[in-house]
C-alpha cells in the first residue's frame, strides 16, 4: 500500500472519533496477591483511559448449547440451554494506545459501566488502528477504576508593617 492509502485510513480513523466519541477504560490485571490468613485475593490491575474510542453497533444473538454427553457419544438428547450474547466492535487508533501496553485477550475495556471481554483482536495495517471484537459480561462486575480530580484554590494574602 502507499502512503497516500496509509494517509487515507488515518483521516477516516479521525473523522469517526470526532462523529462517534465514546471515553473507554483499557484494563490489565497486573498480579494477584493472597492472604493466606483471611484467604481474600486482591488484583492489583491497570487502567489507561481512551478519550475517543470508536464505538460500533452491538449485534445481539441466541445460542443453543448442547449436553457434552449428546456430542460425544451420540446418545439421545438430555438437555440444552438457549442464551444471548451481544458481540460488539470497538476501533481504538494505536496513537492512543501506549507503545509499553501489551494487546492481548487478558485486557479487557470497559464502558457504560458494562465489562467487555476481548474475544479478537484484528489490527490494522501499518499498525494505524486496531480493532477489538468484544463480548458484554453484564453479570460480572466491571471492577472500574475512577479517575478522581480535585480542584481547590487557597487564596494568599501577605501585609507588612514597619518602620524604616
Amino acid at each position: 500500500m502507499s502512503r497516500a492509502h496509509f494517509r487515507h485510513i488515518r483521516r477516516v480513523l479521525y473523522s469517526l472519533k470526532r462523529r462517534y466519541p465514546q471515553e473507554v477504560g483499557l484494563y490489565r490485571a497486573t498480579g494477584v496477591a493472597t492472604n493466606f490468613q483471611t484467604g481474600v485475593q486482591s488484583e492489583t490491575r491497570i487502567k489507561h483511559t481512551i478519550p475517543r474510542a470508536i464505538l460500533l453497533p452491538s449485534k445481539l444473538s441466541r445460542d443453543f448449547s448442547y449436553d457434552l454427553a449428546y456430542i460425544a457419544a451420540n446418545k439421545e438428547f438430555t438437555q440444552g440451554a438457549f442464551y444471548d450474547h451481544k458481540a460488539r466492535r470497538v476501533i481504538i487508533s494505536k496513537r492512543d494506545i501506549p507503545a509499553d501496553w501489551p494487546l492481548d485477550l487478558n485486557t479487557w475495556l470497559v464502558f457504560q459501566h458494562t465489562r467487555h471481554e476481548i474475544k479478537e483482536i484484528v489490527e490494522f495495517e501499518n499498525n494505524e488502528g486496531v480493532m477489538f471484537i468484544l463480548e458484554a459480561l453484564s453479570g460480572q462486575p466491571p471492577k472500574e477504576i475512577h479517575d478522581v480530580f480535585i480542584c481547590d484554590t487557597l487564596n494568599l494574602t501577605d501585609s507588612a508593617e514597619g518602620v524604616v
